[in-house]
Parts: structure tokens; C-alpha cells; sequence
């Protein structure tokens, strides 16, 4: 994975022919380059109206992205794992009680990944910093 480059992209939808009840005007899509800027993949994320971030490739190619957004008032974190042809490989909701909102607006500033695809999170708590390992994606 070190030898590409991986972009979250938007394009608009062309809703000319568009039978679907889908509303929205564009999509997110991860695209895959060489270092010499030629696209090797590109594909789709799935996911609704929320901010989506790439949080990591690991050494098997999967792409794991993270994304956020309100429901409920509530605060929501969602990682998703795409394998190296594009395939949602897995789903992995953050635990509901480490989503507040941080001094940037945004938890996901402090949840990264490894190698491995082992994520961790961390946490400001009153007696300190928390360091969470998340392996539940893998």
C-alpha cells in the first residue's frame, strides 16, 4: 500500500434517467493511483449523508475509512473496511460513549490505523488519556 496513492473523491449523480428514490446530487468514491497518477481502482463507499474521511490503508490493501455524522442528537462514529477490489468487508459502529465531540469539532482526529488494520482510539477522560484498541473490523 505504500507504493499508491488513495483519494476520497465527489462526483455529482446524473439524475436524467434516475428511477430510484435516492435524493442525493453525489457520491463518494475512493479512487486508487500509481505514484505516476494513473488509476489502478476506483469505487464506490457506501453510506448515506455523512462526512467521510480515509483513515488508512493496511497491508493487505484494504481501505478503511471512517465516517461521522448526527442522529438522533447523538454523536455517531462508523468505521468501513473495503477490501482491495472495493467490497464492504466490514462495519464497525464506535462505541457510543467515546463519540463526543472534541476540541476540533470531531472525534475521528484521534482514531487511527495500523498496519495490521488494528485500530485505535484515543480518549481524554478526567484522570487522563485512554488509549482504545478496536479490533473488531479485522
Amino acid at each position: 500500500s505504500n507504493n499508491y496513492i488513495y483519494n476520497i473523491e465527489i462526483e455529482p449523480v446524473d439524475k436524467t434517467n434516475d428511477k430510484t428514490n435516492d435524493k442525493r446530487t453525489y457520491r463518494y468514491i475512493i479512487t486508487k493511483r500509481d505514484m505516476n497518477n494513473i488509476v489502478i481502482n476506483r469505487f464506490r463507499l457506501c453510506g448515506g449523508e455523512t462526512s467521510f474521511r480515509l483513515l488508512g490503508v493496511d497491508k493487505n490493501d484494504s481501505v478503511y475509512i471512517i465516517q461521522d455524522y448526527l442522529k438522533f442528537n447523538k454523536f455517531k462514529i462508523i468505521i468501513t473496511k473495503y477490501d482491495a477490489s472495493g467490497n464492504l468487508t466490514a462495519k464497525f459502529h464506535l462505541n457510543e460513549e467515546y463519540c463526543q465531540k472534541g476540541m476540533e469539532g470531531t472525534v475521528y482526529n484521534v482514531v487511527d490505523i495500523d498496519n495490521e488494520g488494528l485500530i485505535f482510539q484515543m480518549v481524554n477522560k478526567e484522570n487522563g488519556l485512554m488509549v482504545l484498541k478496536w479490533e473488531a473490523v479485522k
